[in-house]
């Protein structure tokens, strides 16, 4: 080996200590220094609709996932949540719209396992009146303390948007309306309470089900006649007048 290859050689090597020499660095630097972001693959908004879920349940539970950028330690690391929009206009208030993060059914899960990188943190949404006459923001923010600080700036923080309104499917006018009819949220509710579906974004695999689907809303329906003479589920129904305009139909 001639004396340039040599000189050449003893070079790379260097350069090759130097820089795993830096990343050794960065990376004791970097595992010195937790941060906490909410995950990448979480929404920013987060939407909650109370109206999808039967009636008679107050509460529900949305989940948040939030990762470490750093690596796992052997011990717990609690973090901090809070709200930020607190007095804005359409706010959502702690003990009224959702369960405060102090309460000790939240609190307790404010935390990173030891050998974990992320949790779920749940956010407990309350079945207020208020919740069907508008939609109510809960802005969430992570915040430094002793064992982490904010990570990635655009996942520090997450929208949820409450509410107890109908919001029209997507999916309505193209698929559900064979087997339901013309949208409304009376009869929208009435499937969720008496028929049992909740999920309207999604195209049942089976056709049959759907049918049986179809089959169930009729027959509850006019179970549910039955059951109030004289006052028929109806979009505006007048008790003064004999017939209904707008009586809740299923094809």
């Amino acid at each position: 080996m001639n004396r340039i290859n040599i000189i050449r050689n003893w070079l790379f090597l260097l350069l090759g200590v130097g820089l795993a020499a830096c990343q050794e660095e960065q990376l004791t630097e970097y595992q010195n220094d937790p941060r906490l972001s909410f995950g990448a693959e979480q929404d920013s908004v987060v939407v909650q609709s109370f109206f999808v879920i039967k009636s008679g349940i107050d509460r529900d539970t949305v989940l948040l996932r939030v990762e470490t950028l750093g690596f796992p330690v052997d011990y717990d690391r609690p973090f901090s949540v809070v709200q930020t929009n607190v007095g804005e206009e359409n706010a959502a208030v702690a003990g009224k719209h959702y369960l405060d993060f102090d309460a000790p059914e939240i609190s307790t899960k404010l935390v990173i396992p030891a050998g974990q990188v992320e949790t779920d943190i749940p956010v407990i949404a309350l079945r207020d009146k208020s919740l069907q006459q508008g939609i109510y923001s809960l802005r969430l923010e992570i915040r430094e303390n002793e064992y982490f600080k904010p990570g990635l700036l655009d996942h520090t923080s997450c929208l949820v948007r409450l509410s107890d309104q109908a919001d029209k499917p997507d999916l309505w006018d193209t698929f559900w309306v064979t087997y339901f009819g013309k949208w409304n949220s009376i009869k929208m509710k009435f499937i969720i309470d008496y028929v049992g579906l909740t999920d309207f974004e999604e195209v049942p695999a089976d056709y049959s089900y759907s049918v049986y689907l179809n089959k169930k809303a009729n027959q509850q329906l006019l179970d549910y006649n039955a059951a109030h003479p004289g006052n028929p589920l109806c979009t505006d129904h007048n008790p003064a007048l004999e017939q209904c305009d707008n009586c809740i139909t299923f094809p």
